[in-house]
């Protein structure tokens, strides 16, 4: 009765700051649990909960849900310390895994920075919609009437503008860095060495 009662307290307090949205210093440190001494704090505990509202749009935020949810996270943490404990966040498979991850994360990134920098500045003209039509409905297999197809052209200009930015901001960023390639290094994937 007392574990019911103090996870209602605590799934109280969870409710009532996802639902107020009070910010400050104080709420990012509380802990709604811990976990083998190890606290899940408040702040990180709704950056979860908001997560996996936002990825299942059938969720329903009530006390049975957020409780369930609370139950997963601390399995989580369970199976993260236990992995921990054993080693397996050293194994070098992980760490390459991480490390590609947070690679390909931080590119996409980079993409979405500099795709939002060149909205901007990246445009369509019509004259080059008509131009790209043209080529097109120059084929032997009858196209479909401008209107129809005008967006679509659009798009795919813009996004052939994009890969060309991109192409061009690489170059400059070549220009600009210092790269040493060894050729004879290079040459040792070719051979049994």
């Amino acid at each position: 009765m007392k574990r019911s009662q103090t996870l209602f307290v605590i799934l109280s307090v969870i409710l009532i700051s996802i639902i107020t949205s009070c910010g400050g210093q104080k709420q990012n440190e509380e802990a709604v649990a811990t976990v083998n001494g190890a606290p899940v704090l408040l702040k990180e505990f709704q950056k979860d909960l908001a997560i996996y509202a936002n990825r299942n749009p059938d969720f329903k935020l009530d006390t049975q849900s957020v409780e369930d949810h609370l139950d997963m996270f601390i399995d989580k943490q369970l199976m993260i310390q236990e992995a921990t404990k054993m080693g397996l966040a050293k194994d070098d498979r992980f760490l390459e895994t991480i490390k590609r991850f947070w690679e390909q994360t931080l590119i996409r990134e980079l993409i979405d920075a500099k795709s939002s920098e060149w909205r901007d500045k990246l445009f369509v003209t019509e004259d080059e919609i008509q131009s790209h039509y043209q080529e097109i409905k120059s084929g032997a297999i009858p196209k479909p009437p401008l209107k129809d197809v005008h967006d679509e052209i659009k798009t795919s200009l813009l996004e052939q503008k994009k890969q060309k930015a991109m192409e061009e901001w690489l170059k400059e960023a070549r220009k600009g860095a210092s790269i040493k390639i060894d050729a004879r290094g290079l040459q040792r994937i070719f051979s049994n060495e």
